[in-house]
């Protein structure tokens, strides 16, 4: 076996499993530093008739990274930062799939990289970035370890997809390494479905009605890969698009007695004021069950030691974030907000108020604190009773009062006995109900309280999974709510553009 390809033993353990607590098996696993390396590994591993697991640094919740059986590729020791284009004022960046979101916003922030290996035009555009407006990439994952191949492979959002949309809305160009081993360039625009069938970068031709996946007509193949959770080939290099970073960031925390006043607020708010909501780039809730666990968390995190306690009898919060040019344009929001705020019952004295980047990061860091310290909770949980994992869900049903989804799911927990927590993306009825079974009957009660749900949520027209992904444990969710149609539309586009069933063993439709 050459230098590239390892046998698995025990100091590989790790790979063998991600944030889901899902673990498997696998052969081999390799750590390829250049594309030519991924080549000759894909080579190798058909050659062999051996599956290959993607992965990333392993923060999905879905298994997606977990092997079943074969080789390993992962894919962190590709992380550098490739080249920078300008066109028509512009700024795009290409980046390998290993570089994390960390890296990105750091590389960013300072406008610097490591440009060894970069083009003198490339070098010339990275001082000329110097002398301009800060540039950001939009998509913010609240896991800043999330590398941007995994960010890809779900079309993984964050807390201002609000204002921002999903990652694959700021990904303009991929390069891919196919089952038979090609290099694929995919550029947005390059390759559109035309009557149910798009032309492939090999000359052949992929026929499948889009519309019946959930995407438009004239849809772009880029975006069949975004999100596909690596079911067709491993992404080896992405071409981001970005652009200017707004001139004031402010966030705002109200926290409110009751649920029920929350819940107003946040109806009224994501409502109401058109001008004000073209400002609002995140609205995130946290309930009761939430707010408990940060308390807990808070003594051992020690950015969240460093923001203030907050009374315990409150029931819920809610965080928003304004991105505008100017600072007359976020006050006004500011000051609509807290109006709004303090109608629905909030006492405006006990709101967090923050301005810029650093002081933001701290508040965000306590929204994530909640999945932080339910991830702990539930390792406690296992030590009782290995069957127990993480149940959460990833709904979103646009449309409808928000305060009706939350009675639904507050009032099946309490049926059932079960223990959650409800936080998240509040916006579009996108919120995550994270479930804490205590043994594992509740497991099972709890997975088929999801299943319920999410029937209930796509006979209603809404989404059973948005930006976790399908992995392996929510496939009995998607086969459950998806229409037998969609479901034939993608294993036809798995089965021509994968033949052999190379990629990803177990996740989505396997």
């Amino acid at each position: 076996m050459n230098q590239l390809i390892r046998p698995m033993d025990e100091k590989y353990e790790e790979y063998l499993h991600d944030e889901s607590r899902l673990t498997g098996s696998a052969s081999t696993i390799s750590f390829p530093k250049t594309e030519a390396e991924v080549v000759h590994i894909v080579k190798a591993m058909r050659e062999a008739g051996q599956p290959i697991t993607v992965q990333g640094a392993k923060t999905g919740i879905s298994g997606g990274a977990v092997p079943y059986g074969g080789h390993i590729i992962n894919m962190t020791e590709m992380k550098a930062v490739t080249d920078l284009c300008e066109q028509d004022g512009i700024f795009t960046l290409s980046v390998e799939p290993g570089c994390s979101l960390l890296d990105l916003h750091s590389g960013l922030s300072r406008r610097a990289f490591a440009t060894e290996t970069w083009r003198d035009e490339a070098k010339e555009l990275l001082t000329k970035l110097k002398k301009t407006q800060q540039l950001m990439w939009a998509p913010d994952p609240t896991e800043l370890s999330a590398t941007l191949g995994g960010i890809a492979a779900s079309n993984a959002q964050g807390v201002c997809s609000r204002l921002y949309g999903s990652a694959r809305d700021h990904i303009k160009r991929i390069r891919v390494v196919t089952t038979d081993a090609e290099i694929w360039k995919i550029e947005r625009g390059c390759y559109r479905f035309n009557q149910g069938e798009v032309l492939l970068p090999n000359g052949k031709r992929l026929k499948v009605d889009p519309t019946i996946m959930g995407y438009a007509e004239q849809a772009d193949l880029i975006d069949l890969f975004l999100g596909s959770e690596g079911m067709f080939g491993v992404i080896t290099n992405l071409t981001l698009e970005l652009q200017v970073q707004p001139a004031e960031l402010w966030g705002i925390c109200f926290f409110f007695d009751t649920e029920d006043d929350a819940l107003s607020f946040v109806e009224i708010t994501d409502a109401e004021n058109k001008e004000i909501l073209n400002h609002l780039a995140a609205l995130e809730y946290l309930d009761k069950a939430s707010l408990a666990f940060i308390q807990c968390f808070k003594e051992s995190a020690a950015k969240l030691r460093e923001l203030p306690d907050f009374p315990s009898d409150f029931a819920a919060m809610v965080y928003l974030e304004i991105h505008s040019s100017t600072g007359e344009q976020a006050e006004l929001a500011a000051e609509w907000l807290m109006e709004r705020a303090a109608e629905a019952g909030s006492d405006i004295d006990t709101s967090w108020a923050v301005s810029g980047e650093v002081e933001m990061e701290k508040i965000r860091a306590f929204r994530h604190a909640v999945p932080e310290s339910v991830n702990i909770r539930i390792e406690q949980l296992r030590k009782h009773d290995a069957t127990i994992m993480k149940l959460g869900t990833d709904m979103e049903l646009p449309g409808v009062p928000i305060s009706s989804l939350v009675e639904m799911y507050r009032k099946d927990l309490d049926a059932a006995g079960l223990e959650g927590v409800i936080f998240g993306h509040i916006s579009n009825g996108h919120l995550h109900v994270n479930i804490l079974p205590q043994n594992g009957l509740q497991y099972e009660m709890g997975k088929k309280l999801i299943l319920q749900w999410g029937q209930s949520i796509a006979e209603q027209g809404g989404r059973t999974t948005v930006e976790h992904g399908v992995g392996k444990l929510k496939k009995e969710l998607f086969f459950h709510t998806t229409l037998p149609e969609t479901i034939e539309a993608w294993r036809i586009v798995k089965n021509q553009l994968d033949p052999v069933g190379m990629w990803n063993p177990g996740n989505k439709l396997d």
